[in-house]
């Protein structure tokens, strides 16, 4: 069974990077600020109809917040619209806490970009969210980190694992300072630089990190707690990897059970732990219940994520790889074009996910006896990881000042 990124990565952000909130945040010194457009020459005045700037801040909070409940139930279409909304009131007002609300607003609607698996809609908006901070807020406040920490993860989402690392360990190293050794934000930071250690293959690593984490939650969490839940699955995966299925199946049956009473039989979030627990269930030979489990995956991903999504691409190549594995090639061979046609289009070209693909793809035309077309495959797929070998060599030697402009944790809940 493939490990492939988008299925292990699916939680990422549901994880790791919070929603920051706006509450208990100072209203004063907040003034109404010219738009670009006015900055670029015209100067109309404000209508007098507009709101004050209270109201208005009434607005983005009950705005993020009614976005933050859809995103959390996966209906990511409805929230789209009220993030957008609350980041241009952000947008046009200025003053003390403008830049506040700003990155706030800017790290909301990334988030939503990154569960909707549009990578490249969710990074400049991060890069301007980490601009914004670094420079009006300082560069060790918690909205930097949690901005630091989300740009890691979306990196990691994208296959580059060795450059996702400084920005998880400089948020970390933030949060620890500002939050403590054993508060629950510290560890989904932790969580975060453990799973860019396992997208490289650094199990042990990531083991002992994410073990840390698991701690931390256990003791300071509620044992049902979603965030206990996202902490088992990675274990689990790591547990499997390493051969100890039967620990790694404890873990998932439990990260199932907390996942089925706090987000629903029909969310994102639980399809990806039953991916890996399918996946599981493929190791072991037992070919129905690993059937049962990707199929259940896919009817929710497909319903709450969409027929494009790259997760849902995941379901359908292992799904395929299942079918391959039974010698059922025609039923096997258009879930994997399905699959291969998704992430080409969602995915970007040098991503490791769309290498496995074309290689499992073409493993699959050889045995129908398509060589030609399998060699094409191939070829496709060693470009990709000559690419990415080349990158991550790279990565290695990221200049660390670089970092500091290239460079929340419910922030304002914790701001001191």
């Amino acid at each position: 069974m493939k490990w492939l990124f988008t299925l292990w990565l699916t939680l990422l952000l549901a994880a790791h990077s919070r929603v920051l909130a706006f509450q208990d945040v100072p209203q004063d010194g907040i003034e109404p600020c010219q738009s670009q457009a006015q900055a670029a020459g015209s100067h109309s005045p404000r209508s007098e109809a507009e709101a004050p700037w209270p109201q208005q801040l009434t607005s983005v909070v009950s705005l993020n917040r009614q976005a933050t409940q859809y995103q959390d139930e996966g209906r990511y279409t409805k929230a789209e619209p009220l993030f957008v909304e609350a980041l241009k009131i952000c947008e046009s007002y200025c003053g003390l806490n403008r830049s506040l609300f700003l990155v706030t607003s800017l790290n909301n609607l990334a988030r939503l970009y990154y569960d909707e698996g549009s990578y490249t809609r969710a990074e400049p908006l991060l890069r301007r969210a980490l601009m914004n901070g670094e420079r009006d807020l300082g560069p060790q406040q918690l909205e930097v980190a949690v901005t630091l920490e989300n740009l890691g993860y979306l990196y990691v989402a994208e296959g580059l694992c060795a450059q996702a690392q400084p920005f998880l360990r400089r948020g970390l190293s933030i949060t620890e300072k500002e939050l403590g050794y054993d508060h629950p934000d510290v560890a989904t930071s932790i969580s975060g630089l453990g799973d860019a250690l396992y997208c490289q293959g650094r199990y042990s690593e990531a083991n002992t990190l994410l073990r840390r984490a698991f701690l931390i939650r256990q003791k300071a969490l509620d044992p049902s707690h979603r965030d206990l839940a996202f902490t088992m699955n990675r274990l689990a995966q790591i547990s499997q990897v390493q051969g100890r299925w039967v620990e790694a199946e404890g873990w998932y049956g439990q990260a199932v059970s907390i996942l089925e009473r706090t987000v629903g039989t029909e969310h994102p979030e639980l399809a990806a732990v039953l991916i890996n627990l399918a996946g599981l269930r493929l190791r072991e030979h037992k070919y129905d219940e690993a059937h049962a489990l990707y199929k259940r995956a896919l009817a929710i991903s497909e319903k709450s994520l969409g027929l494009s999504h790259p997760v849902t691409a995941a379901c359908l190549e292992n799904l395929a790889e299942l079918y391959a594995k039974e010698r059922r090639y025609l039923e096997a061979e258009p879930l994997y074009r399905k699959a291969l046609s998704i992430q080409e289009k969602s995915l970007p070209l040098n991503h490791p996910d769309l290498a496995k693909t074309l290689r499992a793809y073409a493993v699959l035309l050889r045995k129908t006896k398509h060589k030609a077309d399998a060699k094409a495959l191939d070829e496709r797929a060693k470009v990709i990881v000559a690419r990415n070998t080349a990158t991550n060599e790279a990565n290695r030697t990221i200049d660390v000042r670089a970092l500091r402009l290239e460079s929340g944790h419910q922030a304002n809940e914790n701001r001191k």
